[in-house]
Parts: structure tokens; sequence; C-alpha cells
């Protein structure tokens, strides 16, 4: 009744044994001895690691983790087998199907991949905002500057009556405060 794949795999490479649930996974049935090489369940590129693996068991005799994928009759299905010695010359591989979680992670990869070429863009505007935001800045201070308080300092320097020159003073004042925001000192 377990969904997991338990299989006996020799040092060889060998499948000699595998549960009767799963047995449609590989297209076969129990009639006859089961035996399938690895390269007949797995992909080519995934078998050295598989098999290297299964050595390690053997060798060191502690259980080694891997992961693997194969097609099934219900597509692309992943694994993640837990390989433990035996005997001298055979392993027990108990392997979880993982696939939702492949897929899981597969999305956030995704999400996370998208998040972050999202966050690149937002940078990207922030320091154009930024940026025309300063030259906003200097162009006002720069107009006041050049268009308007020369034209202030020539009022200031004629001779004035009091309220003449309490209106240049507020002139200038009020030029001074506009741009302050931007330049602490219009000189």
């Amino acid at each position: 009744s377990m969904n997991d794949v338990v299989a006996l795999v020799d040092k060889k490479g060998r499948y000699t044994t595998i549960n009767r649930e799963n047995l449609d996974m590989f297209g076969t049935s129990l009639t006859g001895p089961f035996e399938k090489h690895l390269l007949e369940v797995i992909p080519a590129k995934q078998v050295p690691r598989f098999l290297a693996a299964v050595r390690k068991a053997l060798t060191t005799r502690q259980t080694v983790h891997t992961d693997y994928n194969i097609d099934t009759k219900k597509g692309e299905r992943w694994f993640s087998a837990a390989i433990s010695p035996v005997t001298d010359e055979s392993t027990v591989s108990v392997a979880r199907d993982i696939t939702d979680l492949k897929m899981a992670e597969s999305e956030l990869r995704a999400k996370s991949l998208s998040l972050e070429e999202t966050n690149s863009a937002l940078r990207v505007l922030l320091q154009n905002m930024e940026d025309a935001k300063r030259e906003l800045e200097e162009n006002v201070v720069s107009n006041i500057r050049v268009l308007v308080m020369p034209h202030v300092k020539k009022l200031a320097r004629h001779s004035l009556v009091s309220m003449e020159k309490l209106q240049v003073d507020a002139i200038e004042a009020g030029l001074q405060n506009v741009a302050s925001p931007f330049l602490r000192d219009l000189g």
C-alpha cells in the first residue's frame, strides 16, 4: 500500500526487485523475474550519479540520498531516493515521488526571477526619477540665479523709497525661499 518506490538495486546498477505498486511505472508486470538496468529506467545522464550513490552506500555502509527523474505512463516524475546497503552486493532504494515539490520549486524560481526583474526595473525607474528630480532642482536654481536674481540686484542698487526697498527685499527673500529646498544657499 506504499506509494514509495521500494527496490533492490545491486552494485552493477540492476533493479532486482521492486514493490508491486510501482511496476506499472516501468511498463512491466510480475510475470517472470523482474530485472531492469538503471539505463532502462533512469535517463542515461543520471545513471552515473545514481550508481555512484549505490556504490557509496555499499562502501560506507551508510544511507545515501539522491534525486532522479523518470518518464512514466503518467509523464515525467521526480523521486528522492534513500539508498541503504542490504548486503555487500545490493542496496534497498526507497524513493518518494517529489514531482509536486519539484514543480512548486520551479514555479517559485520563476516567480523569484520575475520579482528580481521587477525589482531591477523599479531600481532603474527610481534612479531615473531621482535624476529627473535633481535636474529639475538644478534648473529651478539656475533659472532663478541667471534669469531673475540679476534683475532683483539691479533694482536693489537703485535709490528706492522705503516701501520699494521692502518690496525688493520681499521678492529676494521669496525667491530664496522658493530655491531653498533645492539649494541651501542661493548666493
